[in-house]
């Protein structure tokens, strides 16, 4: 029916182009008009076909994309998927999760795309998931952290014990599912504490929880886990194929792990300092001891740096890391203190493996990394 609508409104407008130019410039001018008269209807059609392909590519292209919060979800996402699938990711590349709050148009595409995988811990997920939840039903939604157990900040009711490390049961917030929009980077004193500064910070769902699972191979194993489930449960036809995928990668986190071991478990000094407290579990699954720049999410007092500095001195701290989104002038005035080295690290790369590598290797060798 609009095939035969466009055929119609193109002739009529073809034949008004024919006698005009007939009547005032002569008969020199009709052939040419009825050539174009006789050809614009199959023009006007072929570019409505087009168009209409067009549209079924794009389509075509959102059915297989996927929405990832971080860069690092892309990277375990796409290992598992090969080429079958597409993933963006909605924090962009030097910006902090704890801070970013997505553009309209990046909901817009979120509710577009066959699923979007979250961990859950997030601020800028709750607003996400909400959204999907209420305008996007096609959308599938995949918490690609569930079974994770998360460090708390300490204070908080409902703590769990386990391993002389704070955590909470999966899937249950201690004050309620509301978004609080504060963070903790926790531990108790000794191995894999954050220590210095108060660390609650930035804005997470669940209040005082520690979101950074995808520094540690723990979380790392946690998330690829899920999200072969999440390939297996819509694209049931390729399981065995992303099954054989998820083995091989759980195999590579094994081997990395172990060379990092190696690198890390002989260490004479076991602790570090690092801007903002992103590398909790790392710290815990190696033995580390962490010291946090950040507090609340702002910057230091005096008071706190002078703490701070006086700690990482008698620890004998040889690293500062600094994330590449972050001013490093409070870690360049802490370096200079203690004598240690500056090391800019980026955790939210979608070249994970690297990122770990480089973090093991700065640690090593007392940030010797270039």
């Amino acid at each position: 029916m609009d095939v035969l609508i466009v055929f119609l409104t193109v002739v009529s407008v073809g034949f008004i182009a024919v006698l005009y130019p007939v009547h005032y410039l002569g008969k020199k001018w009709l052939n040419k008009g009825v050539a174009v008269c006789l050809l614009l209807p199959f023009i006007m059609v072929g570019c409505s076909g087009q168009k209409k392909d067009s549209k079924k590519e794009d389509a075509d292209d959102k059915s297989k994309e996927i929405a990832v919060t971080i860069e690092p979800l892309r990277y375990f996402a796409a290992k598992i998927a090969g080429g079958n699938y597409t993933f963006f990711s909605i924090v962009p590349v030097g910006r902090s999760p704890e801070t970013y709050d997505p553009s309209p148009r990046e909901m817009i595409r979120v509710g577009q795309s066959k699923a979007y995988f979250h961990i859950n811990q997030l601020g800028l997920e709750q607003v996400l998931i909400k959204s999907v939840r209420e305008n996007n039903a096609g959308t599938q939604l995949f918490d690609i952290s569930e079974g994770m157990n998360f460090h708390i900040n300490e204070g908080y009711a409902d703590v769990e014990e386990i391993n002389d490390a704070k955590v909470y049961p999966p899937d249950e917030c201690v004050h309620g599912d509301e978004c609080s929009h504060t963070e903790g980077s926790h531990g108790e004193e000794g191995v894999g504490r954050s220590d210095g500064v108060s660390h609650i910070h930035g804005h997470s769902c669940h209040e005082g929880h520690d979101p950074h699972i995808w520094t540690s191979f723990a979380g790392a194993r946690t998330m690829s886990e899920n999200i072969y489930k999440a390939f297996a449960s819509f694209d049931s036809d390729k399981s065995a194929y992303y099954q054989s995928n998820y083995l091989h990668l759980i195999n590579e986190l094994e081997l990395l792990e172990s060379a990092l071991h190696k690198q890390l478990d002989t260490l004479s000094y076991r602790g570090f300092v690092i801007y903002h407290p992103a590398l909790t579990y790392f710290a815990e699954e190696f033995g580390l001891i962490q010291y946090s720049i950040e507090g609340d999410g702002k910057e230091p007092s005096p008071s706190s740096l002078k703490e701070l500095i006086e700690k990482a001195r008698a620890a004998q701290v040889k690293v500062v890391f600094v994330q590449m989104e972050f001013d490093r002038k409070y870690a360049e005035q802490i370096a200079a203190e203690i004598g240690a080295r500056v090391v800019v690290i980026n955790p939210l790369d979608d070249k994970w493996d690297e990122q770990m590598k480089r973090i093991a290797k700065a640690l090593a060798t007392n940030g010797e990394v270039n």
